[in-house]
This record gives structure tokens, sequence and C-alpha cells, in this order.
């Protein structure tokens, strides 16, 4: 007799845990040490990976979101809606034939990317069971972890100061970490999904404790931490003020320089040797490294662009926004 097959999709946003979430389960998965009544996709069960953290961004091509201006976001990828539903239906097979299984997938562009019902509908007509989870962190600790992952990402030629006014300014046009626009295009009545906003308060365990938060609230038990990566570094360090301008500089020189030939070649090359700088910085100076943060003027504007979207968004969770996780979450954004 066949089991019953249900999905776990964690929709995001970036910068909430995703990686940490996502590097335990594939390194489980790669060495064979899942509890087996929990698949999480690699090898065979997808698409090629460019690194050892599998992550499921794919899926948004069989639900893609159209924006209100009637656009939707372009992906370069030569995978197909038709290929994801293959593999969606080859693992659910397998979830079945092992038993009561859950599937799950990592997806942390689908929060803004994919559109909620036409996703639900197409996991629901795979799998016995869909629920969704969206987490939720503090904006002023979000936004300059996005854009300090971003300064240090070569191909993101945008990024070139660490001022957060113009960052800010952009993301709230894109509904970022805006948890009352999230609440209000997922947490539709009659959905054919379960939905699960789950708070991400920093300071409180880090990581991974907000993934073994997500797998109560979902009941799937102990999340299973990897020992290489419990005795590691953290996935993505911080840098430095210092480094941070270093590898903003780099990106600079490359739009001075690019129209010489060989010139963003060279830029290229001084930003990865600021970048091996800015590595091992935190290692060469130990208790005395001093990762960037916002200073408190600019972590003051990113709490004040939020304010009326967290009211509307603790008023829209109604009960659910006085249990004591969300109570700490909530008093902690309003102290910031």
């Amino acid at each position: 007799m066949a089991g019953f097959a249900r999905v776990v999709v964690h929709l995001g946003p970036m910068k909430t845990g995703t990686s940490a979430f996502a590097a335990h389960l594939s390194m489980a998965s790669l060495d064979g040490t899942l509890p087996r009544n929990i698949i999480y996709p690699v090898n065979d069960h997808w698409f090629p990976a460019t690194s050892k953290i599998v992550k499921h961004h794919d899926l948004v091509e069989i639900a893609p979101f159209v924006q209100p201006d009637g656009t939707v976001h372009e992906r370069r990828t030569t995978v197909t809606p038709a290929m994801v539903e293959e593999k969606l239906t080859e693992v659910a097979h397998e979830a079945r034939r092992r038993g009561d299984t859950t599937v799950i997938l990592v997806c942390e562009l689908a929060d803004q990317l994919a559109d909620p019902e036409q996703l639900g509908a197409r996991l629901s007509a795979i799998f016995d069971k869909v629920d969704f989870v969206i987490v939720a962190r503090q904006q002023a600790e979000a936004l300059p972890s996005l854009l300090g992952q971003q300064a240090r990402m070569w191909k993101r030629k945008q990024v070139r100061s660490l001022r957060i006014a113009p960052f800010l300014r952009y993301h709230l046009t894109q509904h970022s970490y805006d948890y009352s626009y999230l609440w209000s295009k997922w947490a539709r009545k009659g959905s054919t999904y379960g939905l699960h906003f789950v708070p991400y308060v920093s300071g409180s365990g880090g990581g991974n404790a907000l993934s073994q938060n997500i797998f109560d609230r979902l009941g799937l038990g102990t999340y299973p931490l990897h020992p290489e990566l419990v005795a590691g570094p953290r996935i993505h360090t911080s840098f430095s003020r210092l480094g941070m301008h270093m590898l903003i500089g780099a990106k600079r020189l490359e739009r001075a320089i690019g129209w010489l030939p060989g010139g963003s070649r060279l830029a290229e090359r001084v930003f990865e040797r600021f970048l091996g700088f800015c590595h091992a910085q935190p290692r060469r100076q130990g208790d005395k490294f001093v990762p960037w943060r916002l200073s408190q003027g600019d972590r003051r504007k990113v709490v004040d662009a939020y304010r009326g979207s967290n009211s509307r968004f603790r008023v829209s969770m109604g009960t659910d926004a006085s249990t004591p996780d969300w109570t700490a979450w909530f008093d902690t954004v309003e102290a910031s």
C-alpha cells in the first residue's frame, strides 16, 4: 500500500537562514544520514547544483508570479516547467514507496516570484499535502545582511556603496521583507496548502535553532544537524567595514577601466584578491575583529520604514501574534 507523500517548501525570503537550513539537509542527504521519512532532493532527484548546498530555485518555473505591472521575473535557465514537474513526480513516487514521507524543498526566491494559488495547486496535484514556510527576520538585520552579501558578489555590479538609503528605497518597492504584503499574498482562505510564518529573532541561537523551530512547527522531529557543519565556520561570514569598502572599490575600478582591453578581468582579479583578504581577516584578528554593522542612524531608517508594515502584519496574524516567540519578535523589532 502506498504511503502518504507530503511536501514542505521553505519559501524564504533571502537571508533568513535558508543556507544553513539547506546545507545540513544537503550534506545529510548526500551522505545518506537523513531519516528515512525525510527526502531532501539532491543528485538524480533534482537538477545539477553548483555547490554542496543544494536549493530548488527552479521550482518557481511551474508557477511564476505576475507582478502588478504585468511583468514576470525573467530567469536564465534551461529548466522547463515540464522538467520540474517530472522531478517532483519522481520524488513523490519515492516518498510513497518509502511510506509516510516528507519531501523538503528550499526555494528562497519563491516568496516574491511564485504565484501562491498556482504553486499550491501544482504541488497538490503531485503530493498529498503541501506546506509552505515563510521566515520573518527583523528588517534591520535582514537588509544589511543582504547588502553585505551582494557587496561581496562580483556579479552584483550595481552595489557600489554601503549606503543603506538607496538600497532600502529599492527593496521597499519590491516588498522585500514586507511581511504584511507577504501575508496578504500567501495567507488565502480556501487555499490548497498549509502556511506557516516562523519568527527569526537574531541572537536567539542562530540558524540551527531556527531550523529546529521550523521542524517543530511542522512536526518533523529533530532537525538533522550535520557534524561537519556544526563544528565548522559560518556559511556566510561577516566582513569588516574596511573589507567591504575594498570589495566595493574593486567594483568601482571595473567601472573606471572596464572599457580598456583586459580592464574588466584586471578589476575582477583585484576583487578576488580583496575577497581572500576579507575571508582571512577574522582569523588573523581573532577577538579584535569587528564586523560591519549599520550605524544607529541607518538602523533607525530601516526600522521606521517598516514600522507600518509590521503593525499591519501583527494585526493580520491575530492571536498567533501573542505567542511567546512572536511576542519576542515584535518586541525586538519595536525596540530596535
